[in-house]
């Protein structure tokens, strides 16, 4: 579902100028934005921030500054390692670049480490094979699901299943055809 919001930035975007400014400034801006919250997420100080990275102090400020805007795929890089998360660099559409804008999250802004989210995706799940790979059952907590309103996702992505956060009395099984396995995560 389209948004007026999106709607009206939509129709702004059939001057060239402004779509090639609208799309730097959502790299410079975003990614400064980006980086100071995650770093602020994990209660750092530019400092202790710069030598997880690698880099001086001076450097994760100018980073924090909407104005830079010199990034490069090396650094971005190295900050994603520092932070423990995914990078993510590929083209898309002006109307995804739009959606992705107006619906930016504080989860999108400051995604969660890899400790993080691995905690948010095994905590109650409990396989109900030695081979959980093989297995098209699992066993999910009651009370995972009802804290994380928890979702299921085929290993290639596809929605499974979604479960309600309410009126839940016993341990859930997802069925599902055999696939690679299963990554559960918190919606």
């Amino acid at each position: 579902m389209t948004t007026l919001k999106e709607k009206q930035l939509f129709e702004s975007f059939q001057d060239k100028d402004y779509r090639d400014t609208f799309v730097q400034e959502h790299i410079g801006v975003g990614l400064a934005y980006q980086i100071r919250a995650m770093r602020e997420k994990f209660g750092w100080t530019q400092e202790e921030f710069a030598r997880r990275a690698g880099k001086r102090q001076e450097v994760i400020s100018q980073l924090e500054n909407p104005d830079y805007g010199s990034y490069t795929l090396k650094t971005l890089k190295i900050l994603a390692s520092a932070f423990d998360v995914a990078l993510q660099v590929n083209f898309v559409s002006f109307r995804d670049l739009i959606r992705n804008a107006a619906n930016l999250t504080p989860e999108i802004i400051a995604p969660p480490s890899y400790d993080e989210e691995r905690q948010m995706t095994f905590a109650g799940v409990h396989e109900t094979t030695d081979n959980w790979w093989e297995s098209d059952t699992f066993i999910v907590d009651d009370d995972l699901i009802r804290d994380s309103n928890l979702s299921a996702y085929s290993a290639d992505a596809l929605a499974v299943s979604n479960f309600a956060t309410t009126d839940v009395e016993t341990p859930q099984q997802i069925r599902a055809p055999r696939k690679r396995g299963f990554v559960y995560e918190a919606a």
